[in-house]
């Protein structure tokens, strides 16, 4: 039996310290851009969140993913309905003006 407790190798390796100074300073110089990104990309989705038509129960639930998914569903809902409505109401113009719209015709 071993006589460190059952331990095979209780011994860390150490690496050369220019390798960690390295290591650290890399990891530094990659994280801020990286770290700058993800606090725009986040204000932008509060911003997004504060628009959405819910409660605020509701939006503080809600993961990224969500909050993208629920915005581009209510552009595309809201582009309908004003698409729908236009041509509703144009729909309703041509039919109140029956015979002018004929006279056009003619032409």
């Amino acid at each position: 039996m071993v006589g460190n407790g059952g331990m095979y190798a209780v011994k860390k390796r150490k690496r050369p310290l220019q390798k960690i100074l390295n290591a650290v300073n890399h990891d530094d110089a990659k994280s801020t851009p990286s770290k700058r990104h993800r606090d725009r990309l986040n204000g932008e989705l509060d911003k997004l969140t504060a628009l959405l038509p819910f409660s605020e129960d509701v939006r503080g639930r809600l993961d990224k993913l969500s909050i993208l998914r629920l915005s581009v569903g209510y552009l595309k809902l809201k582009k309908f309905l004003q698409d729908s409505t236009f041509a509703t109401l144009a729909v309703i113009f041509l039919m109140r003006r029956g015979p002018a719209v004929e006279k056009l015709s003619d032409l």
